[in-house]
């Protein structure tokens, strides 16, 4: 539970710090598009939560890392496969001009990563069909990767 609080503080430490940031300097992570069709803001909001989240986890890996260091392989694995989608979309927030092509693409390779290195795969949907086609390697593969990418949509 303490490793879960470490993560949650320095999150919340960060955001708090990236807010105070954005409110008494422009800064470019920050969205100034106030006029927008999907825009609610009084004011330019931060991009950068991800950064926070990124750094909450870093800490969460440096914690169990000192306190249990068997488990800290794995976790920096699986740190390392959400890093394509992480760097994408910090590029996204700091340029506004990253394609949603490039950040799926990146999200793809985020679970291509977590397939290969942490062997985290999709075998079975429970479909007769496309259950026997899990068994192959390569279907496996790319229904993991679009999976994977497809997730956050709605």
């Amino acid at each position: 539970m303490v490793s879960l609080v470490v993560a949650f503080l320095v999150s919340l430490l960060v955001s708090g710090v990236i807010i105070r940031l954005s409110r008494t300097r422009t800064l470019p992570w920050d969205d100034h598009d106030l006029q927008g069709v999907q825009k609610n803001h009084a004011r330019a909001t931060p991009r950068v939560g991800g950064l926070a989240i990124a750094l909450g986890l870093a800490a969460l890996l440096a914690w169990v890392a000192f306190t249990q260091p068997g488990q800290a392989g794995e976790m920096a694995l699986l740190f390392a496969c959400g890093l394509p989608p992480l760097l994408a979309g910090l590029a996204e927030d700091f340029t506004k001009q990253v394609p949603v092509r490039t950040r799926l693409l990146a999200t793809a390779a985020s679970g291509a990563l977590a397939f290969f290195l942490l062997g985290a795969q999709l075998s079975s949907v429970n479909l007769p069909g496309l259950d026997w086609l899990m068994g192959f390697t390569g279907f496996s593969l790319l229904f993991t990767m679009v999976a994977v990418a497809a997730w956050p949509m709605r």
